[in-house]
């Protein structure tokens, strides 16, 4: 990419978590939402906690960095395995001794998918399709997981997907192994980018949800992952085939959850600020080709989802009825809840009968919204908005409605008493789980900061960084347009985490060349 492009990217990134950091650090007093939890701690202390582990750890590096180099080369692979091995067993037995109903969209899905399943449409509110006709296609992925298992014998519904979105947690952690190494051919980068999100991302309890979330997780970095193989000496015939399937890959993962797609609509800016290098016309003329090709996989999926993904599931919705983006613009406009879910808002755009009218009365009262903010205001509501996308580690663990609606009989075990009080908010461990996430998201807003620092250490690959952060800049503006929600940022928890480290190295490579 041309500097001076890739530099106002570097920058706009740099304001943005500027901006974050500030707001998190500096005036989290002042920021109170539906979102935020009773820490212990304020955030500069829980950043001052992280980075005193982080300043012990890389002591250590100095005085043996060395011999970890050498255990590392030798038993990456086995290091690796057997903490996957370890997590998967973990999060199979702990997430059925823990489960626990959920009275928003995971129980109207899970219902829903089930009566697809048994061919019971009492099961099935239309109403809420009608609404968001969106959500249709994690309901075919659970039935059809219904299905897989009732193959197999099993009968328990629930329990089926939440085993299919544990083994997504270990793919997820074995994909940021793979693109780390891969771009840095360093195992004590990619051990350490592993065990962040081991941390992090891996022992979550977001797997217990069945809803696209924990699905949705595994989209950014597998797109990631493919456009990374895609770059490596294949044949033209192959790179073809991956091209097409990043496209593929990245509108079915639109149907599950629309913020994935940013990542491809990063893919697709690079790409094509990249003409502008030398060679413009070989450059267009290879953008061409891979536009091409991603649009054949878009348009090939497209084609399943509606020729048969959709029929399938039978369902008379009514057109009419749709939500569309222009309501989440005006509910991100809404005071009351810092631009998070407001139910009034819904209650607005329920009364309306016809797509055209509904459309024009959100745009118009979003309008009416930003008018009575005024310039100042509307400054002051962009940070509260902000604070609630990026002040909770948790990604606003149990902010929804109705989150915890009872524990069915059959999930105990012997994890379930000690595992339950991490999760649920009366448990006498809650306040451990809600510090130690917020100490990990605090280390990883704090060294975003350094990213920058990783495009001047030389001799390496700025293409997969670049992505990563145009995706990670499309979100935050995403999420400031339309509805505020911390849990939207929780599929991209593994790209937060790949350059997180980034920051880190171009921080240790700066420190580096001045002291030596």
């Amino acid at each position: 990419m041309n500097r001076y492009l890739r530099n106002i990217i570097l920058l706009l990134f740099e304001i943005i978590f500027l901006w974050t950091t500030v707001l998190i650090f500096g005036f989290q007093d002042k920021f109170i939402n539906y979102t935020t939890k009773c820490y212990d701690f304020k955030n500069i202390y829980y950043l001052g906690i992280a980075l005193s582990f982080v300043i012990c750890g890389y002591i250590i590096n100095l005085k043996y960095s060395a011999a970890i180099r050498k255990f590392l080369n030798k038993y990456h692979k086995i290091i690796v395995l057997i903490s996957l091995i370890v997590l998967l067993g973990w999060q199979l037995f702990a997430c059925y001794g823990s489960y626990f109903n959920s009275g928003w969209d995971p129980g109207t899905i899970l219902n829903a998918s089930i009566g697809v399943f048994k061919n019971k449409s009492e099961l099935i509110n239309l109403t809420y399709f009608s609404y968001f006709p969106n959500n249709l296609m994690i309901v075919w992925l659970f039935s059809h997981i219904y299905k897989l298992a009732q193959f197999f014998g099993y009968l328990n519904f629930e329990y089926s997907v939440v085993f299919f979105q544990c083994i997504i947690d270990v793919v997820v952690l074995w994909l940021v192994y793979k693109i780390v190494i891969n771009y840095t051919h360093n195992y004590k980068v990619a051990m350490l980018s592993y065990f962040l999100a081991y941390f992090f991302v891996g022992i979550s309890p977001w797997y217990i949800v069945t809803y696209s979330d924990a699905v949705g997780i595994l989209f950014p970095v597998g797109i990631i992952r493919l456009y990374q193989i895609q770059k490596n000496d294949l044949s033209n015939l192959k790179r073809i085939i991956i091209q097409m399937l990043i496209g593929f890959v990245s509108i079915l993962g639109y149907h599950i959850k629309p913020q994935i797609f940013i990542l491809f609509i990063a893919i697709v800016l690079f790409e094509f600020c990249a003409i502008f290098n030398n060679n413009f016309r070989i450059n267009l003329k290879s953008f061409v080709s891979k536009l091409i090709s991603f649009l054949i996989g878009i348009a090939l999926f497209s084609l399943v989802y509606n020729i048969y993904i959709v029929p399938s599931l039978h369902l008379q919705l009514n057109v009419e009825s749709k939500i569309g983006w222009q309501h989440f613009v005006m509910m991100g406009l809404n005071e009351e809840n810092d631009g998070a879910f407001l139910a009034s808002d819904y209650s607005i755009s329920f009364n309306i009968k016809t797509i055209n009218e509904r459309n024009k009365d959100n745009l118009r009262e979003a309008e009416n919204r930003i008018k009575h903010y005024g310039f100042g205001g509307l400054i002051n509501h962009l940070n509260r908005k902000q604070f609630v996308n990026y002040g909770d580690g948790t990604f606003a663990w149990g902010a929804e409605g109705n989150f915890f609606a009872g524990d069915p009989k059959w999930a105990h075990n012997s994890s379930s008493n000690f595992v339950r009080s991490f999760i649920k908010p009366e448990g006498k461990n809650y306040r451990f789980f809600l510090s130690s996430k917020q100490i990990l998201w605090n280390l990883i807003l704090f060294f975003l900061l350094f990213v920058f620092l990783f495009f001047y250490k030389g001799g390496i690959d700025e293409s997969l960084s670049l992505i990563m952060i145009i995706s990670i800049i499309g979100l935050t503006l995403f999420e400031l347009i339309f509805e505020a929600r911390s849990r939207y940022l929780f599929c991209y928890a593994p790209i937060y985490v790949i350059l997180c480290i980034q920051g880190m190295q171009g921080l240790h490579k700066t420190f580096k060349n001045k002291f030596h």
